[in-house]
């Protein structure tokens, strides 16, 4: 309707069983429109409603497979809008409202995967105003109720609920003007893995994320606000493996956290950012330190429903920018999810899909065809029949050469492992008998020497590789060795980035339980090592970027379980596949599996910690430096693996580039120009450099680092570099801090360790030492204590700190002869 002033709306719609009864009724007034509908039904319903009225909207939607009683109603004036709903539902369901006002929104959700859900929610708004409140019970697997709210780049949000099975109640408030804040109360009782909830606020000027979870009873009042300054607080009671967490980080760089766990915990934690980071905390229990360093996250924020009807393990693959998950579908056709959307790619297959990227950059899904045969499905392109007639899922890997061949495995119709080579370039190929009798489907990958390992169980029940040593292009030679064990899943490798040298292979022993073959390919030793547990199909490992593997696995309770380094932890959810685990290139961890809906849901682990990336020459994210730091979000932190990498690095972001050690990392400019330029472009790029040696660089200004940003340099060797000014270091108006650091046998006309002009520069410790460089001219008189040829300081005196000793520190720098 129009009042003459603004056009308000109300605007319902749904999607019901035939036999679900609706009964709608529609008021209009002088200057205002309001709508009821109820809903009695069973099976499959989906309502939605909206209101607006040209300066704020507002919606809610309810969906629920199962039975279904509701109450839905909207109101729209010019002044206000509002939407409420009330749910009593069993099964599956889900509802949520939200809405805008200008910059302001918010939103609150609540659902239940397998249960009864009782829940009243409502939301309202006007001009430079928004709320939203909600009451909600529950009683089954994975529920939980959320808010979430935000104005402009102040946000808060606030969850809890259920990684397994359990009950839980719960409130929340949410609410938006200038600033935004919310509060709200949880109880919970899990039964079956772990009850939570938490709080984070954010804003330009820092997080503060507040955490608590348990295995038994928890109750929790929690609150965050955020404008500009932000704050998280909870009042907690809870027993039964408990775990809090608290954490802040302010714009100014400082941070803090508390984290420990035990069977019992009671009191108040608070974290607050803005001016200086604070985390302060009142909690008494049976609590210690906890024996990981991983930063808790709610179920509600890393499980992520993504729908469809799967008949097949999940296979994830991150290539060219997007996350694919490929599975069979519910039609026996290939389907795949891209980033959150689903797309079918035709096909009949009867086997879990395998894919990988080519040489080429070309992505291949393999599967077995209903004809018996091996099929390849090129992403963006066609179908193409391998041949061969299989009785296993494929398993494949591209060789470690320019345009490298893929090899494919497979069990073939006689029990023995067969190959097909493939010529990506032109899918030309054939296949090879590689004997053996084996009753697993089989896993192939390169290892950091370029020699294949195909991993199966024999009859015997043991584990066997098959090594073939490369003996030129396209040629291997080997034979089958036996790793023992006895076991009863598939073997599933992965090679270690931080030592590429070992393959760890991952199984499900005779008992149940998860084991580990760890296998040194230069000396041919392995050793077996047990982590427990009781599980169900096949372990999916993966490395994180501090070298911890992570073995995923369903557990004897239908959930899914992690263990890291060797510790157990649950995941919750309820699961019917394998799992299968990723890292993504900043560092998380996602796990895809079928879930108790037949739809693929993900699990991820790392939100909320600092982007993370790998740089190496093996089985790592990027394998260069400024393909890392070009990629990875502001903030973020690229660790550089051992080994020397050619190259001339341009940083003008603010990130964090952490080498090995200086005996380990090197970084060559190839006499190329200055091997580090730091906000040359963008000033207030602020970057730390850490535990590298950086040499052979050659420029008119700063041979190893050129500095027009804040540079940190800790833990780094600067050597062999020459310039016309600052053969180490040219620091030209930027702020330049040195800790444990050693610039030597640097050359320059100016400056042979470092040359600084209209700049800031800090000499912190005893391990700095600036030794053994040359230089055309001396540095002033004035500041003799440079030692006259190591370092120029164009104006003003630096700061040192920490000890700092000029006079044994910076020696032994001489005119260039």
């Amino acid at each position: 309707m129009d009042n003459g002033k603004r056009a308000s709306f109300v605007k319902v719609s749904y999607d019901v069983e035939i036999d679900t009864d609706l009964a709608q009724r529609l008021t209009l007034g002088d200057g205002w429109i309001s709508s009821s509908l109820s809903v009695d039904g069973s099976g499959t319903n989906n309502i939605d409603q909206a209101a607006g009225n040209g300066k704020a909207s507002v919606s809610s939607s309810t969906s629920s497979i199962g039975p279904l009683s509701s109450i839905v109603s909207a109101y729209a004036s010019s002044d206000i809008v509002c939407a409420g709903q009330t749910i009593r539902s069993s099964g599956q369901s889900e509802g949520s409202v939200s809405g805008s006002s200008g910059s302001l929104s918010t939103s609150q959700n609540a659902g239940v995967l397998e249960g009864y859900m009782a829940s009243s929610q409502m939301i309202m708004a006007g001009s430079g105003t928004i709320k939203a409140l909600q009451s909600t019970n529950l009683a089954g697997s994975l529920g939980y109720a959320d808010g979430w709210v935000q104005s402009s780049d102040n946000v808060v949000h606030l969850t809890g609920g259920l990684n397994g099975v359990g009950g839980m109640s719960g409130f929340l408030d949410t609410t938006a003007s200038d600033g935004v804040s919310a509060s709200g109360f949880f109880q919970a009782e899990s039964s079956e893995s772990k009850a939570y909830s938490a709080a984070k606020s954010t804003s330009a000027d820092g997080d503060a994320y507040s955490y608590l979870s348990s295995a038994g009873n928890l109750a929790s009042s929690l609150s965050g606000s955020a404008k500009g300054y932000v704050t998280s607080k909870q009042e907690v009671d809870a027993s039964g493996d408990v775990r809090v967490y608290a954490s802040s980080t302010s714009d100014d760089s400082s941070s803090k956290s508390y984290d420990a766990e035990g069977e019992s915990a009671s009191g108040s934690m608070s974290a607050s950012a803005g001016s200086q980071a604070s985390v302060d905390t009142n909690i008494v229990g049976d609590l210690q330190n906890p024996t990981t360093s991983f930063v808790p996250t709610p179920g509600s924020w890393v499980w992520n429903g993504l729908g469809g009807v799967l008949t097949s393990n999940p296979f994830q693959l991150e290539a060219n920018g997007q996350t694919h998950i490929f599975a069979k579908g519910g039609d026996n056709g290939l389907w795949d999810n891209v980033d959150g959307d689903w797309q079918g790619l035709g096909g009949i297959i009867t086997s879990d899909p395998f894919a990988l990227q080519d040489a080429q950059g070309k992505i291949h899904v393999l599967a077995k065809g209903n004809d018996g045969g091996l099929w390849d499905r090129i992403y963006g392109g066609d179908w193409w029949g391998l041949g061969g007639f299989i009785t296993s899922n494929p398993s494949a890997a591209v060789e470690l050469s320019e345009n490298g061949y893929m090899y494919i495995v497979v069990r073939g119709g006689d029990n023995g492992l067969w190959a097909r080579e493939l010529n990506t370039e032109d899918m030309s190929g054939d296949w090879y008998s590689c004997s053996g009798y084996i009753t697993s489907n089989p896993q192939i990958i390169f290892d950091s020497q370029g020699n294949w390992h195909t991993f199966a169980q024999g009859g015997d029940g043991a584990v066997w590789d098959l090594n073939l040593i490369k003996k030129g292009d396209q040629y291997y030679e080997g034979d089958w060795k036996c790793l023992g064990g006895v076991i009863t899943s598939d073997i599933m490798p992965v090679v270690d980035p931080f030592n590429p040298n070992l393959i760890y292979a991952s199984v499900r022993g005779s008992d149940g339980s998860v084991w580990v073959n760890t296998q040194d390919i230069t000396s041919g030793a392995s050793t077996w090592a047990g982590l427990g547990g009781y599980i169900q199909g096949n372990p999916s490992p993966v490395i994180d970027t501090d070298g911890v593997l992570h073995n995923f696995v369903r557990g004897g309770d239908g959930s899914l379980w992690d263990n890291a380094g060797g510790t157990w932890y649950g995941l919750g959810g309820f699961i019917k596949s394998n799992p299968n685990a990723i890292r993504d290139k900043e560092g998380k961890l996602h796990v895809a599996a079928v879930g108790g809906d037949d739809g693929l849901w993900v699990n991820t682990v790392g939100i909320g910690a600092t982007p993370t990336t790998l740089v190496g020459s093996f089985a790592c994210d990027y394998n260069t430096i400024q393909s890392a730091v070009d990629a990875i979000s502001a903030g973020g932190i690229v660790k550089v693996l051992s080994g020397t990498y050619n190259e001339n690095v341009q940083i003008d972001k603010s990130v964090t580039v952490k080498g090995a050690g200086e005996a380990n990392t090197f970084v060559n400019g190839q006499l190329a120009g200055p091997v580090f330029s730091i906000g040359t472009t963008n000033p207030s790029a602020n970057v730390n450099l850490l535990d590298m040696t950086i040499e052979n660089g050659n420029a008119a200004n700063g041979g190893g680092i050129l500095n027009k940003g804040t540079l940190s340099l800790t833990g780094i060797t600067l050597t062999g570099n020459t310039a016309g000014n600052g053969g180490g270091i040219y620091n030209d108006g930027g702020t330049l801090y040195l800790k444990d650091v050693t610039i030597t046998e640097n050359v320059a006309g100016n400056g042979g360790g470092l040359y600084s002009t209209n700049s800031q520069v800090t000499f912190d410790g005893s391990q700095v030492f600036v030794t053994s460089n040359k230089a055309s001219s001396p540095s002033p008189a004035e500041l003799n204590w440079y030692q006259g040829w190591g370092v120029w300081i164009n104006s003003g005196i630096p700061t040192t700190a920490g000890g700092f000793n000029p006079a044994t520190q910076v020696t032994g720098n001489t005119l260039v002869s």
